[in-house]
């Protein structure tokens, strides 16, 4: 409501019943002994004889329907116009009023709004000032080092990929000694378009709630814009790659069939949780036998989850891998091209493709049939360019001994033979050229399940 003084101002007449005088009360109207009616106490002449307007012959005081003349407190005469003067100076007074209401607010709102415009830009210089100085975040409550122990600690390379160096990282009293502590600390690649920091967040928190006995666990990371760093477990014997092919540091024995097959089946697990963990339905991206550690007592653990979402360019792995290819050739989509990845499903190979969960059931195939066999996806001098799972297609489809075929160093445990056989059977499934035709995740695990050592 809007509160007008009108008080001293000589006013005559009627007070109207118009806009916010209504809403006045009579001391707004005080030293104005000339105006009447509402909320006055003095009634108008009219109201107290409504006939001398009406019928001015029957007024004898006014016999000829003069317009009243009344006094002011200096003795003036004021004639009351028709409509009251009061009437027009007072609207007016109340247009400017409402005016200068408006004006107010508009003035407010505007203020308003630009303090949250600034309140949203602080906040977000805020964020990337965060990013810009670096954020160390503990993923696991039980990690109990700090930044700076990891930059005190000695440090190795122990491998190199797309997405980035990996470090083995010794914190504490030295390396080998009691109460030291072991990690990897993998240094990302900077993708073509980097995550800002409260994205980068997000994908590792999200990262970070997948724990499985069968998945490097995520510990803490780093992000700076110019530096980010995953902190995992250092799982210490090396690849399931390095123990099938051999490397500069793997010293294991040939694997036995037993080892071979409690290594497929823990990463078949582990690979199901990543599918089924989350409504997200993850994807792997980049699942191969280098991708797959193994511990002291060689059991399996998948590494490199979610490293597709965290470097850009690798979720679209076929963008930069096929690129060259595609621009001297013309690719049908599910058509077969070569391509230094033979771990990678062929409707993924097909340039601008998405990963999809049997995108990793295929990768998951090529390394049984690599862990079957104990050659390279694609190696092989009868292959044909077509890859492992081409060469062992061909076989049983042309009914070949499986001794053509099984890793030499399998040939002496006779007793594995059907067990051997089933195992590639479910690789084959997992391979087939129609994605629609292979099985989920959760009845691969299943069938090799039910594979039981003799």
């Amino acid at each position: 409501m809007i509160s007008l003084d009108l008080r001293h101002n000589n006013l005559t007449g009627k007070v109207p019943q118009v806009g916010s005088l209504v809403n006045q009360g009579p001391t707004a109207f005080t030293g104005n002994p000339n105006l009447c009616g509402f909320p006055l106490g003095n009634l108008c002449p009219e109201a107290q004889n409504p006939r001398a307007i009406l019928n001015p012959e029957e007024n004898p005081e006014n016999p000829k329907g003069l317009t009243p003349v009344f006094y002011d407190g200096n003795g003036d005469k004021h004639k009351e116009k028709i409509g009251s003067v009061a009437t027009p100076w007072i609207s007016g007074v109340s247009a400017v009023i409402g005016a200068v209401s408006v004006l107010v607010w508009l003035v407010r709102r505007k203020w308003k709004t630009g303090e949250d415009k600034m309140g949203k830009e602080k906040k977000r210089e805020e964020v990337e000032e965060e990013g810009q100085n670096g954020k160390f975040m503990v993923v696991d409550e039980g990690f109990a080092l700090e930044l700076e122990d990891l930059l005190r600690a000695s440090a190795y390379v122990v491998g190199k990929s797309r997405s980035g160096i990996v470090y083995k990282v010794v914190a504490g009293r030295g390396s080998g000694t009691l109460g030291s502590t072991v990690v990897a600390v993998r240094r990302l690649s900077e993708g073509d378009a980097p995550l800002k920091f409260k994205e980068f967040e997000a994908e590792v928190e999200a990262i970070g709630r997948v724990n499985h006995p069968n998945i490097v666990r995520l510990r803490a990371y780093y992000y700076a814009n110019d530096e980010k760093l995953l902190v995992t477990d250092f799982i210490r014997n090396g690849s399931l790659y390095a123990a099938l092919h051999g490397g500069p540091t793997d010293n294991l024995p040939p694997l036995s069939w037993a080892t071979r097959l409690r290594v497929i089946q823990g990463t078949a697990r582990g690979l199901m949780y990543i599918h089924e963990s989350s409504p997200r339905k993850y994807v792997h991206g980049n699942l191969k036998s280098t991708k797959i550690l193994l511990d002291n007592e060689l059991q399996p653990y998948i590494s490199g989850f979610g490293l597709t979402r965290l470097v850009s360019g690798t979720l679209k792995y076929a963008s930069s891998i096929t690129k060259k290819l595609i621009s001297t050739q013309t690719v049908a989509v599910g058509s077969r091209i070569s391509t230094p990845n033979s771990y990678l499903a062929p409707e993924a190979r097909v340039y601008g493709s998405k990963f999809t969960q049997k995108c990793d059931v295929y990768s998951f195939g090529i390394v049984l049939l690599e862990v079957l066999t104990g050659q390279l996806p694609d190696a092989g001098p009868e292959n044909d360019e077509e890859g492992l799972e081409g060469l062992v297609r061909k076989a049983f489809r042309e009914e070949r001994p499986l001794s053509e075929i099984i890793d030499s160093t399998l040939l002496t445990e006779v007793n594995a033979k059907k067990q051997v056989v089933a195992a590639f059977h479910i690789a084959l499934n997992c391979t087939e050229l129609d994605p629609e035709l292979r099985p989920r995740m959760r009845t691969v695990s299943e069938s090799l399940d039910r594979i039981k050592l003799q």
